[in-house]
């Protein structure tokens, strides 16, 4: 019988005993989110401050099209006015781990038209210059409640997407003595954010007729996510002269994605 070389053996050996280490170590399933582009983009004139106002009003999106789910669990100490938030990341062999670092701030905002637990500053709506070198305005939304509200492909799962939503909840509506919550995106699902609900605009009032870029990004922050270069979206927008006296601005989106171009490099995405 032949006989194999005694260090030839140990190398055999311990090749298969890290080859079986590495297959039993499990990893992260980490999130991907992505900003839809804006849309449902037009002027308004408000008038429930006591002054005239000229908003630009626009539909927002996030969806996450990663491997596994945003999950973030929140909770507050007695006696405290918010909630610090982690991320819960689910692993391959089905277990889980939390993020030390804190993810984010909930907040409980009693709005006109709803009353839940906001995470505050996750997605931040901006107007720049028509070449993305000063940025003019932003918004004022105070936070967002995430869930699932509307898949991303009708019809047909994503890859790693599960067979329901996990998160249709509404944060806390109409609950704010709540100690502790969970919120977060599935995969293949996502969040929206109609044109002028509360904070959901753009104060534009003064700002001169000519070309603009309409910025929605996420801040990620502590979140970690498998794919951070899908943060930005833009459109390219003109903002006409009114046509009479205290009539708001019109607005015209630009078909070409061409001028964004600079407002992605600004944030290191990667232009194909």
């Amino acid at each position: 019988m032949r006989r194999i070389p005694l260090a030839l053996t140990a190398l055999l050996l311990m090749a298969a005993l890290t080859s079986g280490t590495a297959s039993a170590t499990p990893r992260d399933l980490l999130p991907d989110l992505a900003q839809g582009a804006p849309t449902g983009i037009d002027v308004v004139l408000d008038t429930s401050t006591g002054a005239d106002q000229f908003r630009l009003v626009f539909d927002s999106t996030i969806g996450n099209v990663g491997e596994g789910p945003l999950i973030l669990t929140a909770k507050r100490k007695p006696g405290a006015t918010t909630m610090t938030a982690h991320q819960v990341i689910r692993r391959s062999d089905g277990s889980t781990r939390v993020v030390r670092k804190a993810a984010g701030v909930l907040k409980y905002v009693q709005a006109a038209d709803h009353q839940h637990w906001h995470l505050m500053g996750i997605d931040r709506y901006e107007l720049w210059t028509g070449n993305a070198s000063r940025r003019l305005r932003r918004d004022r939304k105070q936070g967002f409640c995430l869930g699932d509200r509307y898949q991303l492909t009708p019809g047909r799962r994503m890859k790693h997407q599960p067979k329901k939503p996990a998160y249709p909840g509404y944060c806390g509506r109409e609950q704010p003595t709540l100690t502790k919550m969970v919120e977060g995106i599935t995969v293949g699902w996502g969040d929206n954010y109609p044109a002028n609900i509360e904070g959901q605009f753009i104060d534009i009032t003064g700002i001169a007729p000519g070309r603009y870029l309409l910025v929605h990004r996420i801040r990620a922050g502590g979140l970690l996510e498998h794919y951070p270069y899908n943060n930005v979206s833009c459109a390219a927008i003109a903002l006409n002269a009114p046509s009479g006296a205290g009539l708001p601005p019109t607005v015209t989106v630009s078909a070409s994605s061409k001028p964004c171009d600079r407002t992605y490099e600004k944030w290191g995405m990667k232009i194909a």
